[in-house]
């Protein structure tokens, strides 16, 4: 493609979560997934794929369980081993992130996070917890909703995730999910909205 693209991959840990229980211990499963994946990722960036996300879906689940944390961490570590020099990004939905487990996230190598932003006082939270210089992705288009969202909800959610030290270069605007199950004209009204949004955003 001649325009820049993002792979998106299901990271190790939710995978585990996912996975019907089986002769592996789950611990053992999600460490196991995430050395394969490392070598999956390495692949992508020698193919010229700019920027990937790893979805971990399932830390919403996690609340302030120190063992699953030390568990993420570890996955992370094996998952984005050699890769720091490279654009990774990390989607946190659905849902909102424990405080608890903030730590374990904002020590991995992403250089941005996508974030639900309608998941409610945690992961707002989560947001105003990462470092200015990192990006932030909001998710504030309901993508299970087949209204389209008001185009100020999604600037207003924008300008929450920028903090006078974070620029508008390192926000962006998505659905908190996939726009899969809406259909295409549904969502390409979405992906206007969004573009919409962004613009009224750089302006502000």
């Amino acid at each position: 493609s001649d325009i820049l693209v993002k792979q998106v991959l299901t990271g190790p840990y939710t995978m585990a979560a996912l996975a019907e229980p089986g002769a592996i211990p789950r611990d053992q499963l999600a460490l196991s997934l995430a050395e394969a994946m490392n070598a999956e990722l390495h692949a992508l960036v020698e193919a010229g794929c700019l920027m990937i996300q790893v979805d971990e879906g399932a830390l919403t689940m996690i609340a302030d369980d120190t063992a699953e944390w030390r568990l993420y961490a570890e996955t992370q570590r094996r998952l984005t081993a050699g890769l720091a020099e490279h654009h990774l990004s990390l989607g946190l939905y659905r849902g909102g992130v424990a405080p608890a487990g903030h730590g374990a996230i904002l020590d991995g190598p992403y250089r941005s996070y996508l974030v639900d932003a309608l998941g409610g006082p945690d992961a707002w939270r989560f947001v105003f917890s990462v470092p200015p210089e990192i990006g932030v992705v909001i998710g504030a288009l309901d993508a299970a909703n087949a209204v389209l969202d008001e185009t100020e909800v999604m600037v207003w959610a924008m300008a929450w995730a920028c903090p006078e030290a974070r620029t508008t270069a390192r926000v962006g605007v998505a659905a908190n999910g996939s726009l899969r199950a809406v259909g295409r004209p549904r969502g390409q009204g979405a992906r206007r909205a969004l573009g919409l949004a962004g613009t009224r955003c750089i302006c502000l």
